[in-house]
């Protein structure tokens, strides 16, 4: 069996595996890579036009016959997705409907949801007709591959590692897991499952294995020490709060917020993280304010309440406002509220003003309410700079706020961007600080040594990671000659 390594090497996301075994190959995970594009791209002011500009770029591997408009047989046989984070599965719309991609039934619920509610362009959708599901506890048999799929705690419902076997050789690969979320004994599962398969191969993630104890907080020192070149001024002071799990992160929310009985609560984070979502559903309830979410947020956390009997404990149509962002109209935004709306986001509206009445619908003159009643609401958002346009008061007149930065995924490139308007509307609104509450979506280090300590691999190669290098200081002294850093493109073979 061949595995080279098409993406994911020294950078977090972007994975893209291939397995070649008896001719047939097979892809794991097929991630968009943020760090790569970032180079050349600057969305939306300059994206690729093509699927031939990522190709020249070595953002996509060139096999020829493979994705959309190109002739030929696809030098691809399937595609498997571990989770539906864009890392992992962002090109899958550029390759031939004719591929089959396996995924989990509540990865596909999310991505389709997303669709559903975004504009759709040649990068976005994927034909939902070359989509597979399966659950745990299924065993897959792809082409001469035998695989095990095996839920796992992370950051979005439906991650998935996988046991994966043929020609007598075996592979584990881990995706994205940790151990702190609210289905931690998923991940113990998993690495007692890997434990007795003995793999020959372990591919592991690393996130968070990095020079600093806290990667994600030493982006953000190196951010705001960019804002203050830019500005010169210092940014609001950030208040960090690390939350050891899930549920200090609510404890931990509620301490900051009980005392602001006259702000504005804003709260940022991904718009996929559905524990995130619960825990400030339940803050909103703690609090007594109302909880606004916007369209996307509110459409996958439909689908999942409807379309998986598996997730529980999450807000329902009527327990959450629906916030509207602005339509483009020629050259301008305009406010509409059902106008150019996608069919699915109609049908939401319509879903929510059953339940709320009008006033459930954050569109228009019902956005100056949130202004003229700040200790009514819990925002919660991804794009904070979105909102604060929409809802400031037109005499320029300035709300006080309290605002949360709890994303759970670590910053990309792209984020990055953002969070530099982000500081300076922080800045503008007159804050001297902001919250940083939070629990990553990765194992600790330390954890990750544990869990390779235990797979005892004979072979490990980290990906995910932006420091392979110091993955063994992590290991046992008897594993770190199993240790295998690879180059991008390179091909190992068992």
């Amino acid at each position: 069996m061949k595995i080279s390594f098409l993406g994911g090497i020294s950078e977090i996301g972007g994975n893209k595996i291939l397995l070649d075994h008896e001719g047939y190959r097979l892809l794991l995970d097929f991630g968009k890579s943020f760090k790569g594009e970032s180079k050349f791209f600057m969305r939306p002011y300059l994206a690729p036009f093509s699927i031939s500009d990522l190709i020249k770029l070595d953002l996509v591997p060139n096999f020829v016959g493979t994705y959309k408009w190109q002739t030929g047989e696809p030098k691809v046989d399937a595609v498997l997705i571990s989770h539906a984070h864009l890392d992992h599965y962002g090109y899958i719309p550029l390759l031939k409907p004719e591929i089959p991609v396996f995924m989990g039934e509540t990865s596909k619920i999310i991505i389709s949801a997303r669709q559903d509610a975004q504009t759709s362009s040649w990068e976005r959708k994927i034909e939902e007709e070359s989509i597979e599901t399966f659950r745990t506890g299924s065993k897959l048999e792809i082409g001469p591959f035998q695989i095990y799929p095996v839920h796992v705690d992370h950051s979005i419902p439906g991650a998935y590692a996988f046991l994966i076997e043929a020609g007598g050789k075996r592979i584990v690969y881990t995706g994205d897991f940790r151990f702190h979320g609210q289905v931690s004994h998923l991940s113990m599962d998993f690495v007692e499952k890997a434990e007795d398969f003995e793999p020959d191969l372990l591919i592991s993630e690393g996130t968070r294995v990095a020079p600093e104890s806290d990667p994600e907080e030493a982006m953000l020192k190196l951010l705001e020490q960019h804002n203050i070149y830019q500005s010169l001024r210092l940014p609001p002071l950030r208040v960090r709060k690390e939350a050891l799990d899930e549920r200090s992160v609510l404890e931990e929310m509620k301490a900051v917020t009980e005392i602001a009985e006259d702000s504005l609560l804003l709260i940022e984070a991904n718009t996929t993280d559905i524990d995130r979502l619960r825990t400030v559903w339940l803050l909103s309830k703690y609090l007594d304010r109302k909880l606004v979410i916007g369209e996307t947020q509110a459409l996958i956390l439909y689908r999942l309440i409807k379309e998986d009997p598996n997730i529980e404990n999450l807000p329902k149509i009527g327990d959450f406002f629906l916030y509207l962002s602005r339509r483009r109209k020629r050259n301008c935004w305009e406010e509409t509220k059902e106008e150019r709306r996608r069919p699915a986001i109609k049908e939401l509206i319509s879903l929510v003003e059953d339940r709320l009445g009008p006033d459930g619908i954050i569109w228009g003159e019902n956005r100056k309410k949130v202004a003229e009643e700040l200790n009514s609401f819990v925002i919660l958002t991804p794009n904070s700079p979105s909102v604060l346009m929409g809802i400031l008061p037109d005499d320029g007149s300035k709300p006080s706020l309290v605002f949360i930065l709890s994303r759970s995924e670590p910053f990309n490139e792209e984020l990055a961007l953002g969070f530099d308007k982000l500081l300076n509307w922080l800045a503008y609104l007159g804050l001297k600080k902001y919250y940083r509450i939070h629990v990553s979506g990765h194992a600790r280090p330390e954890e990750i040594g544990k869990v390779v300590n235990i797979i005892n691999p004979k072979m490990v190669v980290p990906i995910h990671t932006s420091y392979p290098e110091l993955f063994g200081e992590y290991i046992s002294r008897h594993l770190r000659g199993s240790l295998r850093l690879v180059s991008l493109n390179e091909t190992l073979e068992l």
